[in-house]
């Protein structure tokens, strides 16, 4: 076989694109390559990822060219039909008419909008720091949560690896306590042992609330504005794979339950909301009191312990 075209195809996975690519031997023609047309579909797609930049502009090398265009560029196509995609509206809009990818159908944050929620901001302000985990060989994932003293949040940095093992986790998260010392470190409420071993290696771990609708209207909450016209959180431009994720997270089609991809960094981030703001029963420890009241921070991440009950209170 030689060139091979594919129209929409943004349906293939990533083994069917490799398998075709794999299947360009025959050389009696001119090009042995692939020609493939798309409507767009989530950045964490694999076609955006092998043309788009981290910019998300579209890449030219000399073996791969995406050609991006608008649907009303299209000359050859009749007047009356581009008249017709002009009174669409929205994410219709955004994706057949400006060809903008993106997670369109179902996606959960639509609120999350980079112009207002990507931003740094000044470590000063912040008065805490609270830890979020998501545990896994494929992807592991830890994020920081600066809370200032206004109770606003700010995401940065994010840890964010593949095929890590727990060890090197535990490591990690360490050594991001020694940056951004922590009161309280939400982790995966099915990673047991590697909660375990956070609290061994002295970090005040424990595990989440796992009820994924709730913590999702809470995350989507947090994107809201605040009383002053500010957002009630933001998040570094150099987390570049939370963001990616912020916008592919999305519903399954016909369902409220989220697809179980691009969803790493939005679980860890759902356990930290669901702490700061669920009312969880374990109290913040300011960074200016660490070391008092209930003593070092061996007792600091006793007193943090989720099945502490004689030290349980409202947040």
């Amino acid at each position: 076989m030689g060139a091979v075209a594919i129209d929409e195809a943004a349906e293939l996975s990533v083994d069917d694109y490799i398998m075709l690519l794999g299947r360009c031997r025959n050389t009696a023609d001119p090009c042995r390559q692939l020609f493939a047309a798309t409507n767009p579909d989530a950045e964490g797609h694999h076609l955006y990822k092998r043309f788009f930049d981290s910019a998300g502009l579209p890449v030219v090398n000399a073996r791969r060219r995406c050609i991006h265009s608008t649907s009303l560029e299209n000359f050859l196509l009749p007047q009356d039909y581009r008249d017709a995609l002009s009174t669409f509206t929205g994410q219709n809009y955004r994706r057949y008419v400006e060809g903008r990818w993106g997670a369109f159908e179902g996606l959960i944050h639509e609120v999350f909008d980079p112009q207002v929620h990507v931003r740094e901001r000044d470590p000063s302000e912040f008065t805490d720091y609270v830890f979020c985990m998501d545990e896994g060989f494929r992807t592991a994932v830890v994020l920081v949560l600066g809370l200032d003293s206004d109770r606003r949040i700010h995401i940065s940095p994010e840890w964010y690896r593949h095929g890590i093992l727990p060890a090197a986790h535990v490591e990690a998260s360490r050594e991001l306590n020694q940056r951004f010392p922590c009161s309280a470190y939400v982790g995966d409420p099915s990673a047991a042992a590697l909660i375990q071993m956070m609290q061994n290696a002295g970090l005040p771990a424990f595990a989440g609330n796992n009820d994924v609708a709730g913590g999702i209207r809470m995350v989507q909450d947090r994107w809201g504005m605040g009383a002053d016209g500010r957002p009630r959180m933001t998040i570094s431009p150099e987390c570049v794979n939370t963001i990616m994720e912020l916008r592919s997270y999305r519903y399954r089609p016909g369902t409220d339950k989220p697809e179980k991809e691009f969803d790493h960094a939005m679980d860890a981030l759902r356990y930290g909301i669901m702490y700061i703001d669920g009312r969880t029963r374990v109290r913040l420890i300011p960074i200016a009191d660490r070391g008092r009241g209930p003593g070092s921070q061996a007792a600091n991440a006793e007193w943090l312990r989720a099945d502490n009950d004689a030290l349980w209170t409202k947040a």
